[in-house]
């Protein structure tokens, strides 16, 4: 399931994109997220461990974050978890008028039998709910002077 979503920050677009980067901070701006744990970095990538709590499931996965620091883009990949897939980027775009288009988005599976029969329909509400909760902690952080 493929879910997409924008918003317009103002900022400039190398601000916000450090603190997308910074993806140790998510579990404060998504609810149901728990906590990100860097496990590796590199110069261009990072390998991570998220924890969320979904109704009363635990989801937990590792992906690999790849940094395109140039374009200010980041590609993110399952690794391995609770997902059959998961899958997406973010753009950081400087706007003419100064502020920055953030786009995020995400295609996601999920792997166990038991949780796609609870969430059903819900699931694709849920990643949306979190895309959304997501990008406007970013955008609240990078606003602020």
């Amino acid at each position: 399931m493929l879910v997409e979503e924008e918003i317009i920050v103002n900022a400039p677009a190398d601000k916000v994109y450090d603190i997308v980067k910074d993806m140790g901070r998510y579990a404060e701006f998504i609810p149901s997220l728990k906590e990100v744990t860097v496990l590796e970095s590199g110069p261009n990538y990072t390998i991570t461990k998220w924890v969320s709590k979904v109704q009363t499931f635990t989801l937990q996965w590792t992906e690999r974050d790849t940094f395109f620091d140039d374009d200010r883009r980041i590609e993110y990949k399952l690794v391995e978890g609770a997902m059959k897939k998961f899958e997406g980027k973010w753009l950081v775009e400087p706007q003419a008028d100064g502020t920055t288009k953030v786009h995020l988005d995400v295609d996601f599976e999920l792997a166990m039998p038991a949780l796609r029969d609870f969430l059903g329909p819900m699931a694709k509400k849920i990643m949306r709910d979190s895309l959304k909760a997501l990008l406007q902690g970013v955008k609240a952080e990078s606003e602020r002077s």
